[in-house]
């Protein structure tokens, strides 16, 4: 029997690319020194992609693009993180995905007070 085992990992993480303290290439190596195998840089609006060369790559964890689009189209601020994405995301776009798969039934409750 194979002996499956667990991979640690990080999908919200910031970069001085929108509001984190440290550099992406700073974070990426914090992290893989910390025994991190995977890393997503999920900067606000801004897709923070790191290239670099066979070296510099050998001090990172593997990397998931992504990117956490915060937005006001809903009246307030609207989060919400992309995995695997290969472009940066409009904030537009969630006000559209927003309207086309939820209904009024389902819609987001008014806020109270």
């Amino acid at each position: 029997m194979t002996q499956k085992s667990w991979l640690k990992g990080n999908l919200h993480t910031h970069t001085t690319n929108s509001d984190g303290d440290e550099s992406p290439e700073h974070v990426a190596e914090w992290y893989h020194e910390h025994g991190y195998d995977w890393l997503c840089l999920s900067d606000h609006n801004h897709l923070t992609i790191l290239e670099g060369s066979a070296a510099e790559k050998a001090k990172w964890p593997l990397l998931v693009r992504g990117e956490e689009v915060t937005s006001r189209d809903a009246g307030g601020p609207v989060h919400v993180n992309g995995y695997g994405i290969t472009e940066l995301v409009r904030t537009g776009r969630i006000a559209m995905v927003r309207s086309e798969t939820m209904s009024e039934e389902t819609d987001l409750p008014a806020k109270e007070e």
